[in-house]
Order: C-alpha cells, then structure tokens, then sequence
C-alpha cells in the first residue's frame, strides 16, 4: 500500500482541552435551582390551597345537610297541617250538613265520621 503514509499528530500536551465555559455551566445550574425552587414553591401553594378548598367543601356540605334537615322539618310540618286541615274541613261540612237539616233532625244527630 504505497499510498499510506504516516500522518503525524501534534502532541496532545501542547494544547489544552477545551473545557466547557464556567460562565453558562453556573447559568444552567442557577437556571435549573430556580426553575426547582419555583416548581416547590407552586407544589406548596396548590397544596395550601387544596386545603383551603378542602375545608369549605367541608363547611358548605355541613350546611347542605342542615338546609336539607330543615326542609325536611317542613315537609313532615306541612303534612301535619294538612291532615289538620282536612279534619277541620270534614268537621265543617258535618257542621253545615247539621245546620242544614235543621231542628227536624235534632232527635237523630249524626256523629262524624273517625278516620
């Protein structure tokens, strides 16, 4: 192989490496902490603020219940008037149906009838 010659090199201890510069090495690092620092920061803020939002989950739930409770009360109220109301509906229309028939029917007097 006559075309093969010996290439010489300059010695590799005349010249020094090339090192990275320190410069952007401490840039990217102080980049990098902040970016770290920021990212907990936000991680401790979204957690307080979960909490937050945890406890008036908690408080407006309990007042639901409450409201619920209360509506509840005057459903079964309301029922309760209702059913008295008819009583006194029924008692009146006996009332009337007596008045009606007048003295002729005083020696027969109709109860009303129990429910």
């Amino acid at each position: 192989m006559p075309y093969l010659t010996a290439v010489s090199r300059p010695e590799a201890a005349s010249e020094p490496p090339s090192a990275p510069p320190e410069r952007g090495v401490q840039g990217l690092r102080l980049v990098l902490a902040l970016a770290l620092v920021g990212i907990v920061i936000y991680g401790a803020w979204q957690a307080r603020r979960a909490t937050e939002l945890e406890a008036r989950v908690e408080l407006l739930s309990s007042a639901l219940r409450d409201a619920q409770a209360e509506a509840d009360a005057r459903r079964v109220h309301l029922s309760e008037v209702r059913g008295a109301i008819t009583e006194v509906r029924q008692s009146l229309e006996a009332l009337e149906a007596l008045s009606a028939a007048g003295p002729e029917s005083a020696s027969t007097p109709e109860a009303p009838a129990a429910e």
